[in-house]
């Protein structure tokens, strides 16, 4: 576990309730993995065009 947070507002539905509350503590979550982002290596990333030629995104659901 990386991050916890008790809050003295916000109940059970924190979004609908204290939505600014909720939206720093998402940020204070994130931002440390944001800043330690590697950018990947785009060699052989997902593209459209990649994926209309491979057979798993045909656009068929198995």
């Amino acid at each position: 576990m990386t991050h916890w947070s008790i809050f003295d507002a916000g109940g059970h539905f924190p979004a609908i309730e204290e939505p600014a509350l909720l939206v720093s503590d998402l940020r204070t979550f994130f931002r440390p993995l944001r800043e330690a982002r590697v950018e990947p290596d785009l060699q052989g990333a997902y593209s459209p065009a990649s994926a209309s030629a491979s057979p798993r995104f045909h656009g068929t659901h198995r």
